[in-house]
């Protein structure tokens, strides 16, 4: 962790900013984006010698790193960890009223504190076009995953990375952390349902992808607290999906995805609006079969002689 201030500037540097968890114990993936994104800004803020930002405390964003600032000063404060989604900053939050799921609310709040398109009005770059929506040729892209594609580019170091990976590639796996219902090895009748079921509705990185695109959450089927209907239908929640899967473009969630379409079921071509229907039936086709149940399924995963470099994980 770095000493900063609210600016998310390293103390005893003048052009070293920090973000994630290096600015202290503010720990989760939604921490280190609104993190990142102002400590970006004020690296490039700095570049051009304008005055660097620190975002107002009657935002939570704002108030998290100048709470959490205060607290790594303190040695009662560093045996902690701050997240918006628990613990101590979570309870925070909601005694001052920043906790809520309202958008129209939350971007009242933001207007208010007049922070409404700061980021564009910071810089005077030109914005560039919006994207023209893409045509797709007879046929969807191939999907092409190189087998050497989680290695350093560099050949001396992929070296390296191939023979260590080969030295243990066929070891059993001994993961501590899952998210696996236990069910669904030690019931009989258990199924991984369908592809939304498997791929879609447990994963809250896809789901918090989805949504913090403004796609509805309704929209994709996950359950509203109140009871309130959601799409049941799991075509229209894979099409949108599918419409959108190249929003995780260079994320971990895009790469076990493709890994997991291309090497456990198969699929030779890229997930777009285009081929969702296709690739939702040989999926869904593939999950059916008798052997593809809980247990033969990932017994069949583990000793597949024909699967690439990278072992594939159980998709869920």
């Amino acid at each position: 962790m770095s000493p900063r201030d609210d600016s998310l500037k390293v103390q005893g540097s003048e052009n070293l900013f920090c973000a994630g968890e290096k600015a202290g114990l503010l720990v989760g993936h939604t921490e280190a984006l609104v993190t990142g994104t102002l400590a970006g800004h004020n690296a490039a803020q700095y570049a051009k010698r304008e005055k660097l930002m620190a975002l107002p405390s009657v935002l939570a964003v704002g108030d998290a790193i100048a709470f959490v600032r205060a607290q790594m000063e303190t040695e009662a404060g560093l045996g902690y960890k701050y997240t918006f989604s628990g613990s101590i900053y979570f309870e925070r939050m909601k005694q001052k009223g920043f906790y809520t799921t309202d958008v129209t609310a939350i971007r009242e709040r933001v207007s208010k504190a007049g922070m409404a398109g700061v980021f564009l009005k910071s810089h005077s770059l030109p914005l560039r076009p919006p994207r023209k929506k893409r045509r797709f040729m007879a046929g969807s892209p191939k999907l092409n995953l190189a087998p050497d594609r989680y290695f350093d580019p560099d050949p001396k170091q992929r070296k390296v990375a191939r023979e260590l990976y080969e030295s243990v590639a066929t070891l059993p796996l001994v993961c501590p952390h899952g998210h696996v219902d236990p069910a669904l090895f030690a019931a009989e009748e258990a199924s991984f349902g369908s592809p939304v079921d498997l791929l879609i509705l447990p994963d809250h990185y896809v789901v918090r992808m989805l949504y913090s695109q403004g796609i509805p959450l309704e929209s994709i089927g996950v359950p509203r607290l109140d009871g309130r209907p959601v799409e049941k239908d799991h075509r229209k929640i894979w099409k949108i999906f599918a419409e959108n899967f190249y929003l995780f473009r260079g994320t971990p969630s895009g790469v076990w995805l493709s890994e997991e379409l291309r090497s456990l079921f198969g699929i030779g071509e890229k997930l777009n609006g285009r081929s969702a229907g296709k690739i939702y039936d040989r999926v869904e086709s593939r999950l059916r079969r008798p052997n593809s149940a809980p247990g033969p399924f990932s017994s069949a995963l583990t000793s597949r002689s024909s699967a690439p470099r990278m072992r594939p994980r159980i998709p869920w």
